[in-house]
């Protein structure tokens, strides 16, 4: 990892054309991300009682990011969150998201005062969390140890180590003074999200549940940003 981070650092500074001597800037998120969850789905659909599942591969985001600037490097923190629309069950209703927090940092390669240009690397854990509200008359095996009951709704986990890359433009085009940036930041993010399984599938109490297969996943995205921050620009 220190070797990633060294060499994240050296690459983008050999490329830089200006510099961000301090400040810092945080912002919401939203927008769409992509996803293939077919093992789940194809388990799901060998269980008779689950047999018409489908997922979506396409889903919501949202989230939010701080960051801290040191002459050009980022240094925060992020946290956000996905959901995908699962369907096809009358017996059940079905809901899968994902959540994560994160270690930040990027490297601002191009800064004027009324928009900057920076790549970014998040690492850290989350999960994927899947609800199964039984509204049938039957029990549902979602899993050897875990079945729900009718009327009953139970919450199973995936822990998952998460990495989160892709690069950022963000701008205030209102902005006047030469050597500052500031006030309200709009931005559009291109990434994605990698995320590796740190174990099986437990329940609410902690406990491990065979049967649904551990996954990763590898989750394109597009995002824009809304928030605010200023620093002092030095043109190099």
């Amino acid at each position: 990892m220190k070797s990633l981070i060294t060499l994240f650092f050296t690459l983008f500074s050999l490329i830089s054309s200006a510099q961000i001597e301090s400040g810092g800037f945080g912002h919401f998120q939203t927008g769409l991300i992509g996803g293939n969850f077919d093992r789940l789905e194809d388990y799901m659909k060998g269980i008779p009682e689950l047999n018409q599942t489908s997922i979506s591969g396409g889903g919501s985001l949202v989230g939010g990011t701080g960051y801290g600037i040191i002459k050009n490097i980022l240094i925060g923190g992020s946290g956000l969150a996905t959901a995908h629309v699962v369907s096809g069950p009358n017996n059940a209703n079905i809901s899968l998201g994902f959540a994560s927090g994160m270690f930040s940092m990027g490297y601002i390669i191009y800064a004027k005062n009324k928009f900057f240009i920076y790549p970014y690397l998040g690492v850290g854990a989350g999960g994927y969390n899947i609800s199964i509200e039984n509204v049938g008359s039957t029990i549902i095996p979602f899993a050897n140890q875990g079945k729900v009951a009718a009327n009953e709704t139970k919450n199973y986990v995936l822990g998952q180590s998460t990495y989160d890359f892709g690069i950022s433009i963000k701008g205030n085009p209102s902005s006047k003074k030469p050597d500052r940036f500031g006030g309200c930041l709009l931005g559009l993010e291109l990434g994605a999200l990698i995320a590796v399984p740190s174990g099986n599938w437990a329940d609410e109490e902690g406990e491990i549940v065979n049967g649904p297969p551990a996954f990763g996943q590898f989750n394109p995205y597009l995002r824009i940003t809304i928030g605010g921050g200023g620093g002092k620009l030095m043109s190099k």
